[in-house]
């Protein structure tokens, strides 16, 4: 019962801001390098299900701390982000060994006051060929009362949304 009302919820989410207009975000952050180490592989050689995610989750919050909300207490005393959704679809092969481009992008999903953000990771190999996408929704809670808040000022200037 939990589980289909999580994820119903979630779907809701989805559904909202995939009707939302489109507009231009600002999308300046630069890709991350990783390379492939063997505790990230599975028995085939290749690059594994979390692997994908922690690679995408590392860009996500170098992304963050450019836009002025680094991992620290003061910085996320105004509001901390918090994921509601990961989507990842696998297209190419990444092996052992192997480096790869993590790009992020900022949504036009995103809401205006991005009370709801949608990021976009690709992971591309060296020939710039996409290995897999990562669709993350999320949203920025008041630590103290736990309810959903608006995104910071600083971050909506980075993000190219405080018109």
């Amino acid at each position: 019962m939990t589980r289909h009302l999580i994820s119903t919820r979630l779907g809701n989410i989805s559904d909202r801001l995939s009707q939302m207009p489109e507009k231009e975000v600002k999308n300046n952050m630069k890709p991350l390098e990783f390379t492939v180490r063997w505790d990230e592989v599975d028995l085939n050689g290749h690059l594994r299900h979390t692997g994908y995610g922690a690679m995408c989750a590392e860009a996500r919050v170098r992304a963050f701390a450019e836009a002025g909300m680094g991992i620290t207490r003061d910085s996320i005393a105004e509001a901390a982000p918090v994921l509601l959704r990961e989507e990842l679809s696998y297209r190419r092969e990444v092996m052992l060994g192997e480096t790869v481009s993590v790009t992020t992008e900022i949504s036009p999903e995103t809401t205006a006051e991005g009370k709801r953000w949608v990021v976009v990771h690709q992971v591309l190999k060296a020939d710039g060929e996409l290995a897999c996408e990562v669709k993350v929704m999320g949203t920025w809670i008041n630590l103290e009362t736990r309810k959903s808040v608006p995104a910071p000022q600083s971050v909506l200037k980075a993000w190219g949304l405080d018109d």
